[in-house]
């Protein structure tokens, strides 16, 4: 072939190139020599050897299924798909889609993240500021292993303590706060949701306090019944019934013992009884008999360790009673047994003649039984009797 200038040559397009036969001369530095290589070969995917070779640009990249390497050098632009494996180096990862297995003490930065939906597995994101445990469904903020649905936690000794804050911001003087709502499954199988409870607190117009207000549902969920009301001044004011449910439980006086006693020393200021109800008085004669027609108004209070009973009795005697000591029976509490005596109060009308009857008349301690004995006044051969008892005694 003769000498021709390069730019007198005729130039290649792909109607006059043959692919496979056409050569281009390529220097082979290495071995000094001069070597071809076809179009056709250079038209060929490029294998890259991933033990030893390193890409440290290519460009942009199309058409390609698969570039492996060992290393990549630089940053990785435009959508990504497949497994991207190894330790990459500080840089930028963009693109609509990022899927990885990566750990999250790996994954340092993500830019702006405005979706992030999917995920399996644990969570514990800055040292258990939040933990998610998937294992047990549970959130945990403070704390690695959280123990219920939504555990706080702070750190051992932590006088603060734990806080959860629920922030209802408004400007006004209309009454304003905020709810916390209870729910449960109810209707058939358990499907509906409904509220069964809830707790409220909200502000009095801006400067008379706040009230806190606990609400139930009552049977049938007709809705939410106030239970109790807290309100600015620390008065508690209830819908229903305050119940002690312990034995020896009460309420406590012990902040109000003002003025103190002048003598003798207070041993309790707990008001743990209170109970009205009815007993059945019995009425007996040491000596001949007594019968009772009936009993009427026989009732009794009980407040802390006093009682107090009353009761009116119909009776009439025989010829024998005489002034034999009469014996009450049936008191609803035992008279305390301290080695006192409580004293009771009798009137007795006697065939519609009121008298009041010599004599002494107590309760008997460590018994239920009151004795009205000592008396000079008969009641032999009594009809259409009646007395009536007033007593107040200690348990």
């Amino acid at each position: 072939m003769a000498d021709v200038k390069i730019s007198e040559l005729t130039a290649l397009t792909s109607a006059n190139v043959d692919a496979s036969g056409d050569v281009l001369a390529v220097v082979d530095t290495s071995a000094t020599a001069t070597r071809k290589i076809t179009v056709e070969n250079l038209l060929s995917p490029i294998t890259i050897n991933k033990a030893t070779d390193v890409i440290t640009d290519l460009g942009t990249v199309s058409g390609a299924t698969s570039i492996t390497s060992t290393a990549f050098v630089g940053p990785l632009t435009g959508d990504v798909t497949g497994n991207v494996s190894g330790t990459a180096p500080a840089g930028t990862l963009t693109g609509s889609t990022l899927a990885s297995g990566v750990t999250a003490s790996s994954l340092t930065s993500v830019g702006t993240l405005t979706a992030l939906t999917g995920g399996t597995g644990d969570f514990n994101w800055d040292s258990n500021t939040l933990v998610v445990d998937s294992s047990e469904s549970r959130v945990g903020i403070g704390v690695a292993a959280p123990n219920s649905l939504l555990h706080l936690e702070r750190p051992a000794n932590d006088v603060g303590g734990a806080k959860l804050t629920i922030d209802n911001p408004h400007t006004g003087d209309s009454d304003y706060g905020s709810t916390i709502a209870f729910q449960a499954g109810t209707g058939v199988n358990g499907t509906t949701d409904t509220n069964i409870g809830n707790i409220t607190c909200w502000k009095i117009n801006n400067s008379d306090g706040s009230k806190m207000r606990f609400q139930t549902q009552p049977s049938g969920f007709g809705g939410g019944a106030t239970a109790l009301t807290i309100d600015a001044s620390q008065d508690v004011t209830f819908t229903g019934n305050l119940v002690i449910g312990t034995a020896g439980k009460g309420i406590s006086f012990s902040s109000t013992n003002t003025p103190v006693q002048s003598s003798g020393t207070g041993t309790s200021n707990l008001l743990d009884d209170y109970e009205e109800g009815t007993w059945t008085p019995t009425m007996t004669s040491a000596a001949g008999t007594v019968t009772v027609a009936s009993v009427t108004a026989a009732t009794y209070t009980k407040i802390g360790r006093i009682v107090c009973v009353r009761a009116r009795i119909d009776y009439s005697t025989d010829a024998s009673v005489s002034t034999s000591v009469i014996t009450f029976g049936g008191l609803p509490f035992t008279i305390k047994n301290d080695g006192g005596y409580s004293g009771a109060r009798l009137t007795i009308n006697n065939q519609n003649t009121a008298h009041n009857y010599d004599g002494s008349m107590f309760g008997t301690p460590n018994t239920t039984t009151i004795s009205y004995q000592s008396r000079s006044t008969s009641m032999s051969s009594q009809t259409g009797a009646w007395l009536g008892i007033d007593m107040t005694y200690v348990t």
